[in-house]
């Protein structure tokens, strides 16, 4: 073994040590216990090979919700690694993270195909977006936990107003603000950042449909 064998190989024992995963991905459990065998996520997460990418690319042309259709490009890079299509895979994981940008465990399967591909720095970038998600996901649980105890909280609205914008969750980023001011009229004169990202989010959420 030559001495950049013997480095890389180092690496790579490091990498392992540090994102703490085998290198092999794990499909999204796309299936409930409702659904029917032959229903097309099920069948994304069940199949292998090319029926299973053809499946999943059923549900990415649907109308289903963008979540269910992140799952897919997520089952579908999944698979594309499998069969060594790598880069391919790289764009489903990025597709997915379009779709549902708190998608911690596509940043981590970004990481893993990175890592096997011996691509080092985005390797530990994308892992470690996915460390920053789930943090901010656990401090998501922790506030709405505090406020169905506290409801009446104002900062405690803000802080899950902010966490949820950070994750990409506009709509409940926008409604957690307006409660905040709502308990507290001047509550953005002293957070301007606050503020910010409360324009922000009231930018980015989709529409309310009109009653008809």
């Amino acid at each position: 073994m030559t001495g950049r064998d013997r480095s890389m190989a180092l690496h790579r024992a490091v990498m392992r040590a540090v994102m703490g995963v085998i290198l092999a991905l794990l499909p999204a459990p796309t299936a409930s216990p409702t659904q029917s065998a032959d229903d097309a996520p099920v069948q994304c997460v069940l199949l292998r090979g090319e029926a299973a990418l053809r499946a999943c690319e059923e549900v990415i042309r649907s109308d289903r919700p963008a979540g269910v259709r992140a799952e897919a490009r997520y089952n579908r890079g999944v698979e594309l690694d499998s069969l060594d299509r790598h880069a391919e895979a790289l764009e489903e994981f990025a597709e997915a993270i379009r779709l549902k940008p708190d998608y911690a465990a596509a940043y981590m399967n970004m990481g893993v195909v990175f890592a096997n591909l011996s691509r080092w720095d985005e390797a530990v970038g994308a892992y470690r977006q996915a460390n920053t998600l789930r943090r901010h996901n656990d401090a998501l649980g922790a506030y709405r936990s505090a406020l169905r105890v506290r409801p009446g909280y104002a900062n405690a609205w803000g802080n899950l107003g902010m966490t949820a914008y950070l994750l990409g969750r506009y709509t409940e980023a926008a409604e957690a603000f307006e409660t905040a001011r709502e308990l507290v009229p001047d509550y953005f004169d002293t957070r301007p950042v606050q503020r910010k990202a409360w324009e922000a989010s009231r930018r980015q959420r989709p529409p309310i449909p009109a009653r008809r």
